[in-house]
């Protein structure tokens, strides 16, 4: 058990780093000072990369499980599955504006904070809702045998920004991690 959710509560802090990353870089846009489009863009490209083929599919078997296991918080599950699909085509739609903003297209600022802030507050809220509701209830009423089941079926990939070989287009924003510290 531990390892599957201390994996995903690990991936929730790396996470959080990268949101506190985003958030300086969003400012200095919103102050109209030019951000690090670049690092943004690794922000989105990881987001879409990783979160989203790896880190929440694994929730996803968790959630399966928990089906079973806690009929009572199928409703929270269920919304936290839709939530995953919400996140992911909200990451696209703000990755696909920050491209434009990058290459030049006239966009209005606040249309590019309102997509900031909707990405960025829903990944918050989501993986609070996560942390604080459905991974304690997780931790309590799941069997070893259904967290060797999730860890079985669970794709397994190195974190390309967070693992041990930091990926060559991660290593800027790796680097602006480890400053902030």
């Amino acid at each position: 058990m531990t390892d599957i959710l201390g994996l995903l509560r690990e991936e929730h802090e790396n996470m959080a780093k990268l949101l506190a990353v985003l958030r300086r870089q969003i400012e200095e846009f919103e102050e109209g000072r030019t951000p690090d489009y670049q690092m943004i863009q690794a922000i989105l490209e990881y987001s879409l990369e990783y979160s989203d083929l790896y880190h929440h599919p694994k929730e996803d078997l968790v959630f399966a499980r928990l089906r079973e296991r806690m009929p009572a918080v199928i409703n929270t599950v269920n919304d936290l599955e839709e939530d995953h699909r919400k996140l992911a085509a909200r990451t696209r739609r703000f990755a696909e504006a920050i491209n434009n903003v990058y290459e030049g297209a006239e966009l209005p600022r606040e249309r590019v904070m309102q997509m900031a802030d909707d990405f960025l507050n829903a990944s918050e809220n989501h993986m609070r809702m996560e942390d604080e509701t459905i991974f304690p209830i997780a931790e309590k009423y799941l069997t070893d045998e259904d967290w060797a089941a999730v860890a079985a079926a669970a794709a397994d990939r190195e974190d390309p920004l967070f693992g041990p070989q930091v990926e060559s287009m991660y290593k800027p924003l790796h680097d602006e991690i480890d400053r902030l510290g």
